[in-house]
C-alpha cells in the first residue's frame, strides 16, 4: 500500500509544486527488547508505536499524511503537500512524541526513533531513489546519536564508506596490536591525591592514523565486535593495575567503561571473574562504568546483572550522569557506588548559575543515596576550586591530567 500510494503521489500533476515527503522511522534498540524479553513484548511495542504514530498525525491535523509499517520495527510516513521545511518540523515534533514511555506487560520502557527524510525532487526523482535516500538518512541518525531526525544529503555516502572501512579494519586491529589503553587520573578533590584512573581505548592505524573512539566504538557495538574488544580492555586494564602494584605504586582504582551490549551478554560476568583471576587482581580495584542508557532496558534484567557483578567485589559508576535518561528512579534500583557528572555541567561552572544549581542538586542527592560523586571535564583552577568548596568527592579532567600511556602516568 505504501509503495502504491508513493508511486501515485509522485506521478500526480501537482507533485512538483506541492512536494511529497517520505519519512522512514526505525525504533532504537528494538532488537534488545525482542532478544532479552521475547517477541510478546516486541509485538506489544509495535502495536503501541503504530497507535502513537496514528495519534500523532491526528493531533497534528496532518490531513494529507499516512502511516505504514514496512516490516520489523520499521515504519514509514508519507506526507503530501509537504515542503522540506515542513517535513523537518514534523520530524522534530515526532521525536518529542516519543518522550512518553511505553507500558509493556505493566513495565515502563522508553523507546526512541531514528528518522530519515527525503523529499520528492530535492532528494530523489523516483520511488527507489526516495526510499534509498530516506533509508540512508535514517541509518546516518542511528550511527550518530539516535533519537533524532535527518534530511538526506549527498555527504552521507562518504560517511557510510568510511564506516565500512572502519568496520573492515577494526576486525583485524587486535591481531595487528593496534589498540592501546591510555589512562586519565582521578583525584580526591580535598587532598589532590590520585585515587583512580579511567582507562580509555585508543586505536592507532598504520594508514588511517589515530581513529577516534567516537567513530569506532559505535561500529563495534553494532557489529558485536565490542565483545572481543571489551574483553581485551578488561584483560589489559587489570594486568596494568596489577603491574603498577608490583612496581610499588600505591593501589588505585581502575575505571573501565562497559556497554549495554556487554552487559546483555550472558557470559559477561563469568568473563570478568576469569580475567580478574588471571591477573591476580583484587576485584575491589576495578570500577565498571556504565551509562544512563541501561535505564532504557528492563530494570529487573539490568539490576540482576549489576548485582551479580557487585557480588564479584567490583564497584559500579554511572558515567556521563545527567545527559541521558529523564527519570531518576533507577538510582534507587541499581547497586551504584559513584555518579560521574558529565563534563557539560562542569566546564566554566563558576560562571554558569544553571550548572551550579544542577551540580548542587546532584551532590545533595548523591549524599542522601550514599553515593560518591566524580566531576568530569575539570579543566581550570576555577572549576577545581568551586568543586572543592562544594565538597565534591573526586575529579578528573585536563586540570588534573591528560589521558596518557601507562608508562607516562607515574
Amino acid at each position: 500500500m505504501f509503495l502504491e500510494d508513493l508511486s501515485q503521489a509522485i506521478s500526480s500533476e501537482d507533485a512538483k509544486d506541492q512536494r511529497v515527503a517520505v519519512m522512514i522511522i526505525d525504533l532504537d534498540r528494538f532488537k534488545y527488547i525482542n532478544d532479552t524479553l521475547g517477541h510478546d513484548y516486541g509485538d506489544s511495542l509495535l502495536v503501541q508505536v503504530a497507535e502513537r504514530l496514528q495519534q500523532f498525525l491526528e493531533k497534528s491535523l496532518l490531513l494529507y499524511s499516512k502511516v505504514y509499517r514496512l516490516g520489523g520495527d520499521e515504519f514509514t510516513l508519507l506526507h503530501l503537500r509537504c515542503s522540506t521545511e515542513k517535513a523537518e518540523q514534523i520530524a522534530k515534533r515526532l521525536v518529542t512524541a516519543f518522550n512518553e514511555s511505553f507500558i509493556l506487560h505493566n513495565q515502563e520502557f522508553y523507546i526512541t526513533p531514528s528518522i530519515g527524510i527525503s523529499v520528492y525532487l530535492e532528494q530523489g526523482e523516483d520511488l527507489k531513489t526516495l526510499m534509498r535516500n530516506a533509508d540512508t538518512a535514517m541509518y546516518y541518525v542511528k550511527d550518530r546519536e539516535k533519537n533524532n531526525y535527518q534530511l538526506f544529503t549527498k555527504d552521507m555516502h562518504q560517511h557510510f564508506y568510511r564506516k565500512m572501512v572502519i568496520e573492515k579494519e577494526l576486525r583485524g586491529a587486535l591481531e595487528r596490536e593496534e589498540l592501546e589503553l591510555y589512562y586519565q587520573p582521578i583525584v580526591r578533590v580535598e587532598t589532590g591525591d590520585i585515587v583512580g584512573v579511567e582507562s580509555l581505548l585508543r586505536w592507532h592505524h598504520a594508514e588511517l592514523g589515530t581513529i577516534s573512539p567516537a567513530e569506532f566504538i559505535p561500529v563495534s557495538e553494532e557489529t558485536g565486535l565490542i565483545l572481543p574488544l571489551g574483553e581485551w580492555v578488561i584483560r589489559e586494564a587489570a594486568r596494568q593495575c596489577k603491574s603498577w602494584q608490583e612496581q610499588g605504586h600505591p593501589p588505585v582504582k581502575m575505571g573501565i567503561n562497559i556497554s549495554v551490549r556487554q552487559l546483555l551478554d550472558k557470559h559477561f560476568v563469568d568473563n570478568v571473574k576469569r580475567l580478574l583471576e588471571e591477573a591476580d587482581l583484587e576485584p575491589s580495584l576495578i570500577d565498571l562504568e556504565v551509562t544512563e542508557s541501561i535505564a532504557m532496558f528492563d530494570q529487573k534484567v539490568m539490576s540482576d546483572r549489576l548485582h551479580t557483578l557487585k557480588a564479584l567485589g567490583v564497584t559500579l559508576s554511572m558515567d556521563d550522569f545527567g545527559t541521558g535518561y529523564s527519570s531518576l528512579s533507577y538510582l534507587t534500583k541499581y547497586p551504584l557506588d559513584t555518579l560521574k557528572i558529565d563534563r557539560s555541567f562542569i566546564q566554566n561552572i563558576e560562571q554558569d548559575e544553571n550548572n551550579q544549581a544542577i551540580v548542587a542538586s546532584i551532590l545533595s542527592m548523591a549524599k542522601h543515596l550514599r553515593l560518591e560523586v566524580t566531576a568530569e571535564g575539570v579543566e581550570t583552577e576555577e572549576d577545581y576550586a568551586y568543586l572543592k568548596a562544594a565538597n565534591c568527592d573526586k575529579a578528573q579532567g585536563y586540570r588534573i591530567g591528560y589521558p596518557v600511556p601507562a608508562r607516562e602516568l607515574w
